[in-house]
């Protein structure tokens, strides 16, 4: 059974559960005391004694793509769109507002695509993906973002951003209370860039950013997504 939905806010009906029986079977695995086509199924609440719910889709975007799922065990998967909602920018198996990404590359009027907010930076040609990174002075920050948990609870969360050589020693994420530093074992030089991954737990709703302390740097490429969560992001060049 496949049921639909109108409660998206915009009074558009679309796929929301589905369902397969589970009642009783003989040891042959013939349904046992099958009644009609859905057997009770109760259309009114989309529930039944005798029905397992396999899939929810728990959120669309604008053009009735499928953004935010649940499976049979209540684990999430997401996609955020960015370009104007034209292309996918990053998957994971976690909640829609549990993961951010932006590579700086698709700004409109002072957001990026998977909602994450430019701040206080300057945009710079000087890249390490793409056509743009974002500059910062010490105190100023970027790729604000709020985070709220599927389960409403604190949880952790890894983070990571590209820094221009020779910066990555001012840079710092704010997890909503505090300033985090980087962990020193998974620093990694690739060019004239570094790879910094912050480690850290942070709450439902709280505000989130990368910041400049002690001197400027250039950034680029930032990611959040919780640790048991894989994640898979994308920068398009001006072909696609």
């Amino acid at each position: 059974i496949t049921t639909w939905a109108n409660n998206w806010g915009n009074n558009i009906w679309r796929k929301h559960k589905s369902f397969t029986w589970n009642g009783t079977k003989d040891t042959d695995g013939f349904f046992q005391n099958y009644v009609g086509s859905t057997d009770n199924f109760d259309w009114n609440t989309g529930s039944g004694t005798k029905w397992k719910q396999l899939t929810e889709i728990t959120r669309y975007d604008d053009y009735s793509m499928a953004i935010e799922s649940k499976d049979i065990n209540g684990n999430y998967l997401s996609t955020k769109m960015g370009y104007r909602d034209s292309k996918p920018i990053v998957s994971s198996n976690a909640g829609y507002n549990e993961i951010f990404y932006s590579g700086a590359e698709d700004e409109n009027n002072g957001a990026y695509g998977g909602e994450v907010q430019k701040g206080s930076a300057t945009p710079s040609n000087d890249s390490h993906t793409g056509s743009y990174a974002l500059s910062l002075a010490s105190g100023q920050n970027t790729f604000v973002s709020t985070v709220n948990t599927s389960d409403g609870n604190s949880k952790k969360f890894k983070i990571s951003v590209w820094v221009k050589n020779g910066q990555e020693g001012n840079v710092a994420f704010y997890n909503g209370s505090q300033n985090v530093q980087p962990n020193d074992d998974e620093m990694i030089r690739a060019g004239d860039w570094w790879l910094l991954n912050f480690y850290t737990s942070i709450n439902n709703g709280a505000n989130v950013y990368i910041t400049a302390v002690g001197g400027g740097a250039i950034i680029d490429d930032f990611r959040l997504h919780p640790i048991e969560s894989s994640m898979t992001s994308y920068v398009y060049n001006e072909w696609g």
